[in-house]
Parts: C-alpha cells; sequence; structure tokens
C-alpha cells in the first residue's frame, strides 16, 4: 500500500490540500510515454487530454509507470528519480516553486522511496515523502 506523507513549513498536509493535490495529480497521472520508451504492445498511456491543451505541450503527469515490471536496480531508480523531476519540472517552469529537491533510496529488496522537497516562492519549503512506490507501479 502506498503512503505519501506531505508537509508544508512542517505541519502536516491534508490530502485536500491545493498543494497536495497538485502533487499527487503530478506524480500519478500517467503521463504518455515518449516514441524512444519501450511500453508493452501499443499501451502508451497518457492523460486524455495530451496534444489538445496547447498550454501543456509536455503533458501532465509522470513516466513512473514505465517502471511496472522492471528490475528494482541502479538504473530504475535513476529513472525514478528523473521522471519525477520531469512531473515536478513545470512547479519551477510555472514559477511556483524556486527550487526541487529529489531523493530516491531503496528500502529491503522491494520498495523504492521518493523524497520530494519543493521550496515556494515565498521561502516556504513543501515536502513530500512517497512510500513504497514500487507497490502501485506494480499491482
Amino acid at each position: 500500500m502506498i503512503t505519501i506523507v506531505t508537509t508544508l513549513a512542517g505541519q502536516p498536509l491534508a490530502a485536500s490540500d491545493p498543494y497536495a493535490r497538485a502533487l499527487a495529480i503530478s506524480l500519478f497521472t500517467w503521463r504518455r510515454a515518449q516514441d524512444s520508451d519501450p511500453v508493452d504492445g501499443a499501451d502508451r498511456r497518457g492523460w486524455w487530454a495530451d496534444g489538445i491543451e496547447p498550454a501543456l505541450p509536455a503533458g501532465i503527469g509522470s513516466r513512473l509507470w514505465l517502471l511496472a515490471r522492471r528490475k528494482l536496480d541502479r538504473q530504475a531508480m535513476r529513472d525514478a528519480e528523473d521522471y519525477t523531476r520531469e512531473a515536478l519540472q513545470w512547479w519551477l517552469d510555472q514559477r511556483v516553486a524556486s527550487a526541487l529537491d529529489i531523493d530516491v533510496f531503496r528500502v529491503g529488496d522491494e520498495a523504492i522511496v521518493i523524497a520530494i522537497a519543493i521550496t515556494l516562492h515565498d521561502g516556504r519549503r513543501l515536502t513530500a515523502e512517497i512510500q513504497d512506490l514500487w507497490s502501485l507501479i506494480n499491482v
């Protein structure tokens, strides 16, 4: 079971908080696979409005789903960090945040944790820890 722990300026955030929702949508809406990404069959996934909304040419969401059925090795962890950064890049591009720090680490043989720290433009720090990501994408 995946657990997301989110705080803003050290205080817990409810899942309904706009920052927590933006983070969840950014990470857990499956972004369309790039042409160079290996996929099973023709399933490239993606958000239903990919290509319709010109203000979002890169699409929304993350490619974390591409890690499904992959071995939990160093390359998978690097890809998890890259996919997370890609999904959250809009926070910087849209000037919602001034800095983005991501740390991916392994817990045991079958769990991966993504720790995120986003410095908002007003100086407050939004943090999130996604625990056991592997269980979500390998359902």
